[in-house]
């Protein structure tokens, strides 16, 4: 049976993307049959860290919503891009990365209900082992329906404020939701920042532990690998961090 994994975040710029992105390939490299679908509609990016250009996407997930295209014919094999000891299938359901159609999408609306009826013919006709869904930051409706289908969640933030009072909403919407499953992570977080800190405070605000904590050098920013680590640099010290949401999510 497929397991359903939702990836989120109360507001952009957490690196959502980039934690979905390489939860897939990690997963897909350790044999699974992964499905990685970006429904973050208005701002999509995964085709970016994965390596696949917009002109090489044919038909996207926004085609499908539009009545374009049908929903199999929007996934692309990434595979080969994630290594050649890869041993099991990534397959991405990418959405359009162009500013004109996105605007057009956003503008004339979309039922979505469609996004529901596309997933789940997905996992009928495919039945990967595991499906990922990269959702739009806040609460919209295609996030709804994302974090409806999900068995396990991670929620992304970053270590300030504001995130600590968003990513809070997002878990009373995801136990209301009956997603049984939810792992904390904390992205982007300052070489120079107080670790044990943050987790505690994470700890005591949401009534559970802190999965992993993802930390954002500088030195990072301006590698070529910047997104895509456990693929490009698998030796960083970064990589073990995913490997932990990876088991989590998993068992979840």
């Amino acid at each position: 049976m497929t397991k359903v994994l939702a990836v989120h975040s109360h507001r952009g710029g957490t690196g959502k993307s980039s934690v979905a992105a390489n939860v897939a390939t990690m997963m897909a490299r350790d044999g699974l049959d992964v499905v990685l679908v970006d429904t973050d509609i208005q701002s999509p990016g995964l085709n970016v860290l994965l390596g696949l250009e917009a002109g090489d996407i044919e038909y996207a997930l926004s085609d499908y919503l539009v009545g374009t295209a049908d929903i199999m014919s929007t996934r692309h094999d990434l595979t080969d891009r994630i290594g050649p000891d890869a041993v099991g299938r990534l397959t991405l359901i990418p959405s359009r990365p162009n500013p004109a159609e996105i605007t057009r999408l956003v503008g004339q609306g979309y039922d979505a209900g469609l996004l529901d009826e596309g997933l789940r013919t997905v996992l009928r006709r495919t039945r990967p082992d595991v499906l990922i869904l990269d959702t739009h930051s806040g609460l919209t409706n295609e996030t709804l329906v994302a974090l409806a289908h999900a068995d396990s969640m991670a929620v992304v933030m970053r270590p300030d404020h504001q995130e600590y009072q968003g990513a809070g909403v997002s878990l009373t919407v995801t136990r209301r939701l009956n997603c049984p499953a939810t792992v904390l992570v904390l992205n982007m977080v300052d070489e120079d920042g107080d670790v044990d800190d943050m987790m505690s405070r994470s700890s005591h605000a949401y009534g559970r532990a802190v999965t992993a904590v993802v930390p954002y050098t500088r030195t990072m920013a301006r590698h070529p690998a910047a997104g895509l680590w456990v693929h490009h640099n698998p030796e960083h010290e970064v990589v073990p961090k995913f490997r932990t949401i990876v088991d989590r999510l998993l068992v979840g």
